[in-house]
């Protein structure tokens, strides 16, 4: 589940909260590409592992999770 994970990697929930933590993630990937690359490869349920320089990859994985045109993805994580 997202929220283990995230409790895990001692990480910072900046979006979502209660039953939302509670999500099963079902893929990952690790987002070092352009914008449209990685839209073109998100899968529903997924768990974003983003590069320290890439925060654009955030954004457009906020923004996809947001459209109902994109895959659900659960969670970004940026490796610092």
């Amino acid at each position: 589940m997202i929220g283990e994970i995230s409790k895990i990697l001692g990480a910072d929930c900046i979006c979502g909260e209660g039953d939302a933590l509670n999500q099963v993630v079902s893929s990952y990937l690790v987002a070092a590409m352009e914008v449209p690359d990685f839209l073109n490869s998100i899968e529903d349920g997924s768990l974003i592992i983003v590069p320290a320089d890439r925060s654009n990859i955030i954004l457009a994985g906020l923004m996809a999770d947001m459209s109902v045109s994109f895959p659900r993805v659960l969670g970004c994580s940026n490796t610092n």
